[in-house]
């Protein structure tokens, strides 16, 4: 596993360590899960641009497609 230095002021640190504190995690723990959320929120940034790029090269393979916020509501609604 590889390790990463890195150099913040003294207030900036202390407001990490109590984000850490808060959440029950080491400060450690707690950049690894911002890195992957990073990481994660890149990943699928990129994955929409694609959809986007393809929907406009082939708008007829969507036709039958719904927004995504029709997509949640109804979800929502949804008796489960």
């Amino acid at each position: 596993m590889a390790v990463i230095s890195v150099r913040v002021p003294d207030n900036e640190y202390k407001y990490v360590e109590e984000f850490a504190k808060f959440k029950g995690i080491n400060l450690s723990e707690y950049i690894r899960v911002l890195i992957e959320k990073q990481i994660e929120n890149f990943e699928d940034e990129q994955m929409v641009k694609e959809v986007e790029e393809d929907m406009l090269k082939n708008p007829k393979d969507y036709e039958n497609g719904m927004l995504f916020e029709d997509f949640i509501e109804e979800f929502e609604n949804e008796n489960v």
